[in-house]
């Protein structure tokens, strides 16, 4: 293995996205996993934090929710509303091609959003 030199404001920054990698993937993440996928995504190539056996995996995930196909990613946001004491989590799938976002699950399960953006609002 190989090893790169980065100033340490980047490296923070790769390992803050690692961070989000391991919440979002449910797996640990590294931050070489992040330095590759960045590469691959770029010039293409294999996602570096999926497994072969998870990018095989189409259909419903264990809360019965839509799972990413290829050209998806799954996405989630926990919030908490204002003057709620718990917490609600709300997933989604973002077409790399359309842009567009599907939620799939919480209190606006099944809506479709042309953007990321119009999804936060």
């Amino acid at each position: 293995m190989r090893t790169i030199e980065v100033d340490e404001r980047t490296f923070e920054r790769l390992r803050a996205a690692a961070r989000l990698a391991q919440l979002t993937q449910r797996v640990p993440v590294t931050e070489g996993q992040v330095v590759a996928e960045l590469v691959n995504s770029v010039l293409g190539g294999e996602d570096a934090f999926v497994s072969p056996n998870a990018a095989a995996q189409v259909g419903r995930g264990r809360d019965g929710a839509q799972t990413a196909n290829e050209g998806e990613i799954e996405i989630f946001s926990r919030y908490r509303a204002r003057g709620s004491a718990t917490y609600a989590e709300t997933t989604a799938l973002f077409d790399k091609q359309t842009g567009g976002v599907t939620v799939t699950s919480g209190p606006l399960g099944g809506r479709k959003f042309g953007s990321l953006s119009a999804a936060a609002w």
